[in-house]
């Protein structure tokens, strides 16, 4: 695996000359294309078609394989004799995983340009929120024709700016004057930010302690990706269960690739949520887990999820759900007052973000295309299909937060609860980046599986979507990209045969335990 994250670092500056001819030489030249490659790198002046993607996704897989290895030889039980050496020897090498990759470059990923610019401007006293990267050329070409943005369809309206905003304008261009690719490159300039406080608060102090840097960026999620380690751990322990189990994350190549490679901001909510959950483990410890769950909240909304899982509706809980409410308004409230942005501009890109994306959707996909089929709506009408899916998810989050959990039940219900809500929510989106399902991996160190795990694997795969040159690319099935088909399906089949095979032992359990005794 180290020696994989090595070629991994260097695959993504680009190999050097004299190994490409090597390699052209030694292949007898039969891949001069693919072998050319590789020395371009995923560098952003690099276009996709010509990045090494092929070669990303052999060395994933074969880092995929390797990750899971060492779970054949892991004992599920607390009271394993080997774990007092096998953890350190998980983390030390989880450790040096991470801090390879930090040096690496992002892989078909420009996310983080965005993250240094919210921070960049915050920390020159200008609220993220208030305008969106695109409208300092508005302001400087005075234009206020609308303008439709390639990126996403969003219409970018043109306006006029007061007298008022044109000293904040005039910073704001002095901030790009300081490093002119770093706002040149955010992508989605029409969209205002989407990052609620607790994120903004982190882009912020890597934009403090380091200014630009994404090394330093990366960083800073380090720190979290291993807090989410040392969670987990916890939370293991909590369990009576093996805490070398954590390899599952630890190891996770798509976490790696993720959080150290691309500096996805994630392992952020990730951590407080999972320290939410930690704390629902604890009795009379709900106050802790109002505050943790607002926290994840203020970083990403997905959190907001598994509040009644984590706090049940009940009467006596109100003072946790007031603190929960009490955390989220008090962080706002300083963004909507700050440089006279207001309630609707803090909340204006996560409109967009709602209305717009749809990326590698698995059952969204098919829900919209039936959708189409059975009703001749527009295919860019996608609030039909969110709307089944978000009942959906409202049933699923139901299901598992009623009847409350009860304190007789086992530890590991909680757990395998607010799981189901997670993957179902990864399921059901229709955004399906494959970032997002890092939020599944921590639990399956708790509950593995290897249909979730096989999807882990799989999520990369969508990246080919692309390359414009690859004919798989651009085949369609039903109207659904043939990549989403091929990740998509092999996990349904997996998960139902894993599932089928569950269903017998239990089954079998019962038949055993009700036969007459000879």
């Amino acid at each position: 695996m180290t020696l994989l994250c090595l070629v991994l670092t260097y695959l993504t500056h680009g190999f050097h000359p004299v190994i490409i001819r090597f390699l052209n030489s030694a292949s007898a030249h039969l891949f001069v294309e693919q072998i050319t490659s590789l020395g371009n790198g995923f560098h952003y002046e690099v276009s996709n078609n010509q990045m090494p993607l092929e070669a990303f996704l052999l060395i994933y897989l074969v880092m995929c394989l390797l990750s899971v290895a060492p779970l054949s030889k892991l004992n599920r039980k607390a009271s394993y004799a080997g774990i007092k050496s096998t953890l350190p020897f998980i983390l030390l090498f989880a450790l040096l995983f991470r801090i390879i990759l930090l040096f690496s470059v992002p892989i078909h990923e420009s996310d983080f340009y965005r993250y240094l610019w919210d921070g960049k401007t915050a920390t020159h006293g200008i609220n993220p929120f208030l305008y969106e990267p695109g409208a300092l050329k508005l302001y400087e070409e005075g234009t206020v024709s609308p303008y439709r943005d390639p990126g996403n369809g969003v219409t970018w309206q043109g306006r006029e700016f007061s007298d008022q905003e044109k000293p904040i304008l005039d910073q704001l261009a002095s901030l790009r004057a300081e490093n002119p690719i770093l706002l040149e490159r955010v992508s989605h300039q029409a969209v205002p930010t989407i990052y609620p406080p607790v994120a903004q608060a982190v882009f912020g102090l890597s934009s403090f302690l380091f200014g630009d840097s994404l090394l330093g960026l990366k960083a800073i999620l380090l720190v979290f990706d291993f807090l989410i380690i040392a969670v987990t751990i916890a939370i293991l322990r909590k369990l009576n269960l093996n805490s070398a189990w954590v390899i599952i994350y630890a190891w996770s190549p798509l976490v790696l690739k993720e959080f150290a490679n691309s500096a996805h901001y994630d392992a952020v909510p990730i951590f407080f949520t999972l320290l939410a959950i930690y704390a629902a483990l604890e009795s009379r410890r709900q106050m802790a887990v109002a505050t943790s769950l607002a926290l994840g909240v203020l970083s990403k909304f997905f959190s907001v999820m598994l509040l009644p899982v984590l706090i049940p509706l009940r009467p006596k809980n109100w003072q946790s759900y007031s603190l929960f409410s009490a955390i989220i308004l008090f962080a706002y409230i300083p963004f909507f007052f700050w440089n006279a942005a207001g309630i609707q501009q803090v909340f204006a890109g996560l409109g967009v973000y709602n209305e717009h994306w749809q990326y590698n959707a698995g059952v969204f996909a098919l829900i919209h295309q039936a959708i189409i089929f059975f009703t001749s709506s527009s295919p860019a009408n996608l609030m039909p299909a969110k709307i089944i899916v978000a009942l959906a998810l409202l049933l699923i989050i139901y299901r598992q937060s009623f009847p409350p959990l009860d304190s007789s039940e086992p530890k590991q219900s909680l757990i395998q609860r607010c799981f189901i809500v997670v993957a179902a929510l990864f399921v059901l989106s229709p955004t399906a980046f494959p970032w997002y399902f890092t939020w599944v991996m921590p639990f399956l160190c708790i509950l593995p599986n290897r249909s979730w795990i096989m999807l882990s694997w799989l999520l990369p795969l969508s990246y080919i979507d692309f390359h414009s040159d690859m004919a798989v690319s651009r085949s369609l099935f039903l109207k659904i990209p043939a990549i989403s088909w091929v990740i998509w399906l092999t996990f349904a089949l997996l998960f139902f045969a894993d599932s089928t095979k569950l269903q017998k032992l239990k089954i079998g359990s019962t038949k055993n335990t009700n036969a007459p005794k000879k």
